[in-house]
């Protein structure tokens, strides 16, 4: 959004909060994190890998154990045709904090190394799983304000979240600056 603009026209206004959703639901699979941490322990000059090894494996460990129990607990809803929530086993906080805290860890230590002077090389891909553990931090510390939800992508799970009040975003995005709003 245009924050000098005058005037802010919405077509199509009854999918504002829909399109603000989608715009905000992240999707985090194990192939993913498991691809941020490769290429960002890449990053890092080859003398100072080990430095970072032992963090990276920790990581890995927790991701695959935590899309592991997501991809039984989807198998097992899928076998007993249950659509009901109430006995899962809620997609297994635990893990996803250990899960979170271990790849933030190994972000961390990636970063660090990361930032020593290695030919001009690029940081994209720790700063990427930089960012997406801290949304992923932000997501646990406050649970209760996200959707969550996992969906099954071939043989693979997802765990896709997203904020649960979309009006409040809608609000900042469309109503609360100087611009003037047409629905």
């Amino acid at each position: 959004i245009n924050r000098d603009a005058d005037l802010i026209v919405v077509d199509e206004a009854h999918n504002l909060d829909d399109k603000v959703r989608s715009a905000t639901t992240e999707r985090i699979n194990q192939g993913k994190i498991l691809g941020l941490i490769k290429s960002a322990t890449n990053e890092v000059k080859p003398s100072d890998r080990q430095n970072v090894y032992a963090e990276a494996n920790e990581a890995q460990r927790a991701i695959r154990t935590f899309f592991d129990c997501l991809k039984a607990q989807v198998q097992q809803q899928i076998n007993n045709a249950q659509q009901d929530m109430r006995y899962a086993d809620r997609f297994f906080f635990d893990l996803l904090r250990s899960m979170v805290d271990a790849t933030k860890n190994a972000a961390l230590s990636i970063q660090i190394y990361a930032s020593f002077e290695y030919h001009g090389r690029s940081t994209a891909a720790s700063d990427d799983l930089d960012e997406l553990t801290e949304n992923l931090t932000e997501m646990i510390e406050e649970l209760d304000d996200y959707l969550l939800w996992i969906e099954r992508k071939g043989s693979q799970a997802e765990l896709v979240y997203c904020p649960k009040n979309t009006r409040e975003i809608t609000k900042r995005l469309y109503f609360s600056g100087k611009a003037r709003t047409i629905l």
